[in-house]
């Protein structure tokens, strides 16, 4: 008799560890699938916002771009025309609010990497335009590293053009 009440207490006790464990498991589960991964783009309508306003500015840039060939003028309007294509860019994802916005860690620093990006697009086709001959001068995080890098890597499908990367 005391064999089976001891194997019947050691039964409930295995069952009441299971369920416990299974219990905080599902409870991990859920807390790290809604959480906001900090290094990401996540919040779903930002990403559909993001990705669809990249997708009208990576196709406008690359309309515009001119030929390596082209002349001093036409090369800094297209730079200009191409900068404007990114700041239509990030208006469009401004409309998604500025709350929403908040929630999604690095879409502000993401946003800010395009307008530091445009400025220095920006100086580049100013020193072209008054006869300087200078490289295009890309912006770098504090690490050193080229922004280009941390742009692409939010987890959108928004990589930075090659044309706005390069001098021609």
């Amino acid at each position: 008799m005391a064999g089976q009440r001891w194997r019947h207490w050691v039964a409930v006790a295995s069952v009441l560890v299971a369920l416990g464990l299974v219990t905080v498991t599902l409870t991990e589960l859920w807390q790290y699938a809604n959480k906001d991964r900090p290094e990401l783009i996540d919040h779903p309508v930002n990403v559909r916002t993001s990705n669809a306003a990249c997708l009208t500015m990576r196709k406008a840039v690359h309309g515009i771009a001119p030929p390596a060939e082209a002349p001093v003028k036409v090369r800094v309007n297209a730079i200009r025309a191409q900068n404007q294509a990114v700041l239509g860019m990030l208006e469009q994802i401004r409309r998604v609010g500025t709350e929403r916005m908040e929630r999604d860690v690095p879409l502000k620093t993401w946003m800010a990497d395009w307008e530091q990006l445009v400025r220095a697009r920006e100086t580049y086709a100013a020193a072209l335009s008054a006869g300087h001959q200078k490289p295009l001068t890309l912006p770098a995080d504090p690490d050193g590293q080229p922004i280009i890098n941390r742009m692409n890597s939010v987890g959108l499908d928004c990589t930075v053009p090659p044309e706005l990367t390069s001098t021609s």
